[in-house]
């Protein structure tokens, strides 16, 4: 089928074959060369995002007070990288701050920052959240992950003065478009 008298694929038949050949290596490329990098891709960039968050974990029964405690020096070590930052802006700039939050009893949205969506009678008094709204990401040259990394650095030295803290997750907002 599909072959001269003289056992040669004939001109249609080896079109088809061509034609299915290009599919499988195409498909495989796509397949095996985007995992393994060979085929750079963007399928969703990272939007810069304008809030840096701190989610702070004492052990239970920790009362309220003891957890705003540790929270406000969490936000004096985030503000301490803040005005660090703004003296090395060039002068003149504003200041790369906008706004703090400091919530003791809930936790922070996964994304675009404030609290979670539905407020809580049960506050847990041994859990805060910090979050500082920045300067929006069109109007700096610093990244959230750089901030976040430097209030990292600012917060070490707390975790080794505070023996019952539990837990300090700091994180920055990016979201995929």
């Amino acid at each position: 089928m599909g072959r001269c008298r003289s056992g040669h694929l004939g001109p249609r038949d080896l079109g088809r074959d061509l034609a299915f050949d290009l599919a499988i290596n195409t498909i495989s490329l796509f397949a095996f060369g985007i995992p393994a990098g060979i085929v750079p891709t963007t399928f969703a960039p990272v939007v810069e995002g304008d809030f840096v968050t701190a989610n702070l974990e004492m052990p239970d029964g920790t009362p309220a007070e003891r957890t705003n405690e540790v929270a406000m020096e969490l936000e004096r070590a985030g503000r301490r990288v803040i005005e660090r930052l703004d003296r090395d802006r060039p002068r003149g700039s504003p200041s790369l701050l906008s706004g703090v939050s400091v919530t003791v009893g809930q936790r922070a949205r996964v994304e675009g920052g404030g609290l979670g969506p539905t407020p809580t009678l049960n506050p847990q008094p041994n859990i805060a959240t910090i979050e500082f709204k920045l300067l929006s990401a069109q109007h700096r040259d610093l990244s959230t992950i750089a901030i976040v990394q430097d209030w990292r650095e600012e917060v070490g030295v707390l975790l080794l003065l505070v023996p019952a803290l539990m837990a300090v997750y700091l994180r920055a907002n990016s979201r995929r478009f």
